[in-house]
């Protein structure tokens, strides 16, 4: 068996994903940019500090422990860790106890979110075991690498921890939102599979669904269209998506990585592609087929992938 790779265009400028870096780069490795997997999770973590603070700031320092999600999660835990620390020397004017413990434990190396839809609702169902003697009465700040549907988030991490009797549950995220879909193979093609978006509709009246469905119809024609779920993320604010997200997934409060704090994380001059959390594609395409999903998911077609529509 051979194949041969054809280039049809030539890159203008390298324009690697982003989630690629935050999900699937194994901690030993290095992304396209020759960075390291684990700096860059660590530092992501790191910059979550200050928003996580804002939501525990009331709570016993010595009650607190940090839970990672396993298995990406680990290293961004370890800089929430460093960075948690760090604020409260500042704030106390001496340490106090912010502990990291592996309270989640993984049954299996299966990565959930890749999986077919039947395969990972039954593989999330036995995902996780805790360990009571560290979950049981704490405040506990779960750390997870990005949420995409809140499958994994919600029906195992939350709810293990609940059962392990944590006191309170506060979710950080090491990545912003994800309000737009991937067009270029990560597995999120459809609007209905992101949790940011069904919150999104939630908030939007049926004049707004159709004035924007209206203006991506207009548009289907042109060669670069303006992507309408931007527009529509626009009109509300984030810290009101996070805690509808928040309610619908159980915890005390939900923390998301700010676009800044992640691109300090990547590192000056280095280009990634974001358009997933920001609606920026690298190519004209992109925003004509997040448009036309938009259509679909209007249209109640939103199983079906944008990109492999006929037109």
């Amino acid at each position: 068996m051979s194949f041969e790779i054809i280039q049809h265009k030539p890159a203008e400028v390298l324009t690697p994903c982003v989630f690629e870096d935050i999900y699937f780069g194994h901690t030993t490795s290095t992304n396209a940019h020759g960075q390291s997997h684990s700096r860059f999770r660590q530092r992501l973590g790191y910059n979550l500090a200050s928003a996580v603070y804002e939501q525990i700031k009331e709570l016993d320092p010595s009650n607190l422990i940090i839970v990672p999600v396993p298995n990406t999660a680990r290293t961004v835990a370890r800089g929430l860790d460093d960075g948690l620390r760090e604020i409260l020397s500042r704030q106390e004017g001496q340490p106090k106890a912010v502990k990291y413990d592996e309270g989640l434990l993984k049954l299996t190396n299966f990565r959930i979110f890749i999986a077919h839809s039947g395969i990972r609702e039954a593989k999330t169902a036995t995902a996780f075991v805790y360990d009571p003697e560290v979950i049981e009465g704490k405040d506990v700040i779960v750390v997870e690498d990005s949420l995409v549907r809140g499958l994994t988030l919600r029906e195992r991490a939350i709810e293990t921890l609940e059962e392990a009797g944590a006191k309170s549950i506060h979710a950080a995220m090491s990545c912003p939102h994800i309000y737009q879909i991937c067009p270029y193979g990560i597995d999120f093609a459809t609007y209905q599979q992101l949790m940011v978006y069904r919150v999104l509709k939630e908030f939007m009246t049926s004049e707004q669904k159709t004035h924007f469905y209206d203006i991506a119809k207009a548009q289907e024609q042109e060669v670069r269209p303006e992507n309408v779920v931007v527009q529509i993320y626009k009109l509300f604010d984030p810290q009101e998506i996070s805690n509808r997200m928040a309610k619908q997934l159980g915890t005390d409060s939900i923390t998301f990585q700010t676009m800044d704090g992640l691109r300090e994380a990547v590192g000056d001059g280095k280009t990634i592609c974001c358009a997933c959390l920001n609606g920026d594609y690298p190519t004209d395409a992109g925003a004509r087929v997040a448009n036309r999903a938009y259509i679909l998911d209007f249209e109640g077609k939103n199983q079906v992938r944008s990109h492999e529509v006929s037109r």
